[in-house]
């Protein structure tokens, strides 16, 4: 009768730990896709974006909005160089393609005469999607007189 009660406890503890297992993978999927938040309840936002193939638009000569395929934007400050909407940027990666802060990614300006200008980032802002799409509407803005 012991070795009854031995096999029945543990297909019980079997069972038990079955269920578990069944209804951690049941929540675990709606936990995942539920959005993150916070307090407000406004949706949180992305600190990085993946810099391969994102879109780039110079705000003012000192400012580069980034945006990742309208998922995450960053708005980078710079200094050392002049930005301007005409000249092609150059990306260098420090190791993955995300840029989340300014040691991540080395920008330069290459200039009509082949000239490349580095640029320092002085910092890395993450911005909404909806406000990098207002930003994207704004004109270039020159501080040169």
């Amino acid at each position: 009768m012991s070795k009854l009660l031995k096999s029945n406890g543990g297909w019980m503890a079997c069972a038990a730990g079955v269920a578990v297992a069944l209804s951690a993978m049941v929540v675990a999927p709606s936990l995942a896709q539920a959005p993150a938040s916070d307090e407000a309840g406004k949706p949180e936002i992305r600190a990085c974006v993946n810099g391969a193939g994102a879109d780039t638009h110079v705000l003012d000569e000192k400012t580069l909005l980034i945006t990742d395929h309208n998922r995450s934007a960053v708005r980078v400050e710079v200094a050392g160089c002049r930005l301007n909407p005409h000249d092609p940027l150059i990306f260098k990666y420090r190791g993955t393609t995300q840029i989340c802060d300014p040691i991540d990614v080395d920008v330069s300006v290459r200039s009509p005469g082949g000239f490349q200008s580095p640029c320092f980032a002085q910092s890395v802002t993450p911005v909404s999607v909806e406000e990098a799409k207002q930003l994207s509407k704004q004109k270039f803005e020159s501080h040169r007189k």
